[in-house]
Order: structure tokens, then C-alpha cells, then sequence
């Protein structure tokens, strides 16, 4: 188990959008009620804060600024309500659910969650990240069912530390490709210019 992640079996929602509040906080609901886990809400546009806050009234949450040391969060969901601040939280959390991807958009950045060792869950819009899907280990979901379906069987089955590695490997693998075929033309245009 990498000792950089969160004590806690977490989970987060990353640049979560208004349009799927309905479906990301049925998912929570679901997550705290069946397990021992915490949830990082993350959104992706700053400016929906009200209807959130309407929408999680009755789940127990705690609002933080930046990064937490464990022992400072009480709540199963904490919120940051704050742009530029993913990267930090994928080094703690174990899976990660990206946001967009139950919304017309499509998703967004994939490689920031793999390289910190996420698994990875999206909804069934992944137009605007497919090639990344296409190079990692990514769990596509058509509908909330099939969300509910593959969460539980990551979590009971252990199988995101095992998908959040292969994920940190396969975008190792695709830099170390890149890197040699930047080598190579760099080589090829060398050859040509010497000549």
C-alpha cells in the first residue's frame, strides 16, 4: 500500500459538474452508507455553491481550503470548493470518479489521478479524454447502476490498489515511448541537417 495515500479507503470526485450533482450525490449517499470510506468533492466550476450546499444538507460533510492531515477530518465527505487544488488531493485519495463524464463534456484530464495511483471510474461520455482512456486501466460506466456495480466490486475485491499501479505504470511507459520517439526524430532530423 503506498504510504503517501490517505489512512482511509478514499475516493474522490473530481472536477464534479452541476449537471450530475443529482447522480454524484446519490453516489455518495450510497458510498457512506455501505462503507468504512471518505470522499473528496471537488467541482469543476466554483459558481453552483448554493444549490451544492442545498443538495448535501442532510449528508454530514466537512468544507477545508487545502490539503488535511487525516486526523483533522470528522466527516466522511469534505469539500473543496476550490480551483487548482486536484493534484494534491489524488496523492491522498485510491480512486477517483471524473467528473463531466455522466454530462455531454466528456470528461477531463486522466494522466493527473493515474500518475498518483488512482483507479479509475468514469461515467459513459469520454469523448474528450478517450485517448487516455485508451492507454489506462479506466472503468467505463453506462448508467448509476453500473457505477454502484463496479465501485463495490473495486472496493470489496481490493482492486483499486492494483488498477491505480497499473495506471502510474502504463503513463511511465507512455512517457518513456514518447521520450524515445522524440530521441529518434530528433536523430532523424540530425542526420539530415549534418548532411
Amino acid at each position: 500500500i503506498d504510504v503517501n495515500k490517505s489512512k482511509y479507503l478514499t475516493l474522490i470526485i473530481a472536477s464534479a459538474s452541476c449537471e450530475e450533482i443529482d447522480i454524484h450525490i446519490k453516489y455518495i449517499k450510497y458510498l457512506i452508507s455501505n462503507y468504512n470510506i471518505k470522499i473528496i468533492y471537488v467541482p469543476r466550476y466554483l459558481n453552483w455553491l448554493n444549490k451544492f450546499k442545498n443538495k448535501i444538507n442532510n449528508i454530514c460533510h466537512q468544507f477545508i481550503n487545502d490539503i488535511y492531515n487525516d486526523n483533522e477530518i470528522n466527516s466522511n465527505l469534505i469539500i473543496c470548493w476550490k480551483i487548482g487544488v486536484l493534484n494534491k488531493f489524488y496523492n491522498k485519495s485510491h480512486i477517483c470518479l471524473m467528473g463531466d463524464t455522466f454530462t455531454k463534456i466528456g470528461g477531463h484530464n486522466l494522466v493527473e489521478p493515474s500518475i498518483n495511483k488512482n483507479a479509475i471510474l468514469t461515467g459513459p461520455n469520454t469523448k474528450t479524454c478517450q485517448n487516455q482512456c485508451d492507454i489506462l486501466n479506466v472503468v467505463k460506466n453506462k448508467n448509476f447502476e453500473e457505477l454502484i456495480y463496479n465501485t463495490n466490486k473495486i472496493i470489496k475485491n481490493k482492486l483499486y490498489i492494483n488498477m491505480g499501479f497499473t495506471n502510474y505504470n502504463n503513463i511511465l511507459n507512455e512517457q518513456t515511448n514518447i521520450n524515445n520517439n522524440l530521441d529518434l526524430f530528433i536523430n532523424k532530423i540530425s542526420y539530415y541537417i549534418i548532411k
